[in-house]
């Protein structure tokens, strides 16, 4: 489950797309009789929606609101935590802004988090470029091993 789920519109998409193609999944590990798989991958679909409404922008905070309105001040810090925790990883994955965010961390003394931006940047970069290198086919392939390795692997 990612961070895109926080971007509104993006969230939703992202959020259907990954629960629609676990479900499907399942389906295939139920018919092949490895009912464990299908389960777990169930489970995860659900846990998708859960993951969503905990961080999206829009949702989260209508979430939060309510809690506020209903006194549960713990419930609405923990969903506010959850939206930075995600704000921050979008950051940190994008190239440029998580290398500056990692030089950011390194002037600050923080080593860690400035590894952790660094490293996350760079592969954002890569990812990217390959996806553009390959015009689609990396993609392709990566959706189709997920698939194949689905009943082996339940928890994609």
């Amino acid at each position: 489950m990612g961070a895109a789920q926080s971007i509104p519109v993006i969230g939703e998409v992202v959020t259907v797309s990954e629960a629609a193609s676990k479900t499907i999944a399942a389906g295939t590990c139920a018919a092949v009789g490895q009912s464990k798989a299908a389960e777990k991958l169930i489970s995860e679909a659900g846990k998708s929606f859960e993951h969503y409404a905990e961080v999206n922008a829009v949702v989260s905070n209508v979430r939060v609101a309510y809690n506020k309105i209903e006194g549960d001040d713990k419930k609405a810090d923990e969903l506010l935590q959850a939206q930075g925790k995600a704000w921050t990883e979008i950051a940190e994955n994008k190239p440029v802004v998580g290398h500056i965010k990692g030089v950011v961390h390194y002037a600050q003394g923080d080593d860690d988090a400035g590894d952790r931006s660094m490293t996350n940047a760079t592969r954002g970069t890569a990812v990217v470029g390959a996806a553009v290198a390959s015009g689609g086919p990396a993609a392709a392939l990566a959706i189709g091993s997920t698939a194949a390795g689905s009943c082996t692997y339940p928890a994609i």
